[in-house]
């Protein structure tokens, strides 16, 4: 996790590709499908209570070394 301006920042980045899930976590498709909906819930419930921020900045020279 990297700070930014004091506060700690996390970034998660999903794929839609859900061959990846299934093969690597062994999921069902009804197991995947439930947890899609579960993310996506806590994501909205994030974004209304204000805690997802949209980066507005370049991505590739924030993170070139």
């Amino acid at each position: 996790m990297r700070r930014q301006g004091g506060r700690p920042a996390d970034v998660r980045v999903f794929s839609e590709d859900a061959e990846y899930a299934k093969q690597e976590y062994e999921v069902t498709d009804a197991e995947l499908k439930t947890f899609v909906k579960r993310v996506d819930a806590e994501f909205k419930q994030d974004q209304r209570a204000g805690r997802i921020t949209k980066y507005k900045g370049d991505l590739r020279a924030a993170v070139k070394h």
